[in-house]
């Protein structure tokens, strides 16, 4: 194993193992035609890099293409509507608008 550093990320096998997960979460995020059934899928995408964003380093390309899908979601009020009353609602909005925030921070 090689290693550059004493950080958890600052090695090979540690590099390998994030490329396992990052490959999936690029192709959601990348992805040109996406439904409604492919939403929880881009905001669990979304959330692993906003986790994992202190400590690896995701390609700005996946994070603006998350942070334009969370919008769309967001202003799918079909979708919106489709939650149970008008708590759902907010909160789905709210946790969409957290994400999104979250998200651009995630570009250096």
């Amino acid at each position: 194993m090689g290693a550059w550093g004493f950080k958890v990320f600052e090695n090979d096998s540690a590099c390998d193992f994030m490329f396992h997960i990052e490959k999936p979460i690029e192709k959601i995020a990348l992805k040109k035609k996406f439904d409604d059934f492919q939403y929880a899928d881009i905001r669990a995408a979304a959330e692993l890099v906003i986790k994992i964003s202190n400590h690896y380093r995701f390609n700005d390309e996946v994070i603006y293409a998350l942070t334009d899908k969370l919008n769309f979601i967001k202003n799918d009020k079909e979708w919106i509507d489709s939650w149970r009353g008008k708590r759902g609602q907010l909160f789905i909005k709210r946790d969409l608008n957290r994400q999104i925030k979250a998200l651009r921070k995630c570009v250096y």
